[in-house]
């Protein structure tokens, strides 16, 4: 018919090939990060300072640790790499996950070291990337974040949504945080209605997603001048979507 009517539609046909790429490599994406995970959490098992520091300074119980799929990423600038490799992935597959990192003399490290390291789901429980932090305080920076792939868009995804959506019914609210340990904490203290970003500022995306769930947002920023500003942002972008979250100012 278009034919006949002399109508251009090909700016308007799917492409096929193009769309069963995508979800090749999306798929590829959650099996690898599957499989680091894995890693992760058998490495934790064998280094105590970062079992101490999760348990004494962090009062995390084992049950805890388990739930949320918190691991440890070793020293080592080629185990993860080797291991995955072993799994059939290339060297190339596994820097587009954001896992290695070509140096200048063409070799592949890997990108997360000497960090605890916190799986980020997707809403249907993939595991789509990882947030690192220092073991070391001393270490720069303190966090380290997976970078965007197929299957991570970080204005789309937000750290516990997959946990928080089951109890927001329950509890009419979703709260808005900065951080994974955030978000922990906050589940250890019978909140587990949490959420935090992973590597970017509260986006209109993050907000619309929220809707889906609940119109009943809190926010819970520092109370620094970094904090403050970033819950302003948010205000902003949420008025937008006639949303109005409540503040919540936690004692000096």
């Amino acid at each position: 018919m278009a034919n006949d009517a002399r109508i251009d539609i090909s700016t308007y046909e799917y492409d096929h090939k193009k769309r069963d790429g995508q979800t090749d490599s999306k798929e590829k994406m959650k099996r690898i990060h599957k499989l680091a995970q894995q890693f992760f959490v058998d490495e934790l098992a064998t280094q105590t300072d970062a079992l101490d520091y999760l348990h004494l300074k962090r009062h995390l119980s084992d049950e805890m640790i388990k739930e949320f799929g918190i691991g440890y990423a070793p020293e080592s600038h080629y185990a993860l790499g080797q291991f995955l490799k072993g799994k059939g992935f290339t060297e190339a597959d596994l820097a587009e996950a954001s896992l290695l990192k070509k140096g200048q003399n063409t070799d592949y490290y890997t990108f997360f070291r000497k960090r605890i390291t916190f799986p980020i789901y997707d809403t249907m429980q993939n595991i789509i990337g990882f947030s690192a932090r220092v073991l070391d305080p001393n270490d720069n920076p303190k966090y380290l974040n997976s970078a965007e792939h197929a299957a991570f868009e970080k204005s789309k995804v937000l750290y516990g949504l997959n946990r928080a959506k089951q109890y927001v019914t329950q509890h009419n609210a979703i709260i808005i945080v900065e951080g994974q340990m955030d978000v922990i904490a906050l589940h250890r203290l019978g909140f587990p209605i949490a959420v935090a970003t992973s590597g970017t500022a509260l986006t209109e995306q993050h907000i619309k997603l929220l809707k889906r769930y609940t119109d009943n947002l809190y926010l819970l920023f520092d109370s620094d001048s970094a904090g403050q500003a970033a819950t302003l942002r948010a205000l902003n972008i949420a008025y937008q979507y006639d949303l109005f979250p409540k503040k919540i100012t936690l004692p000096e």
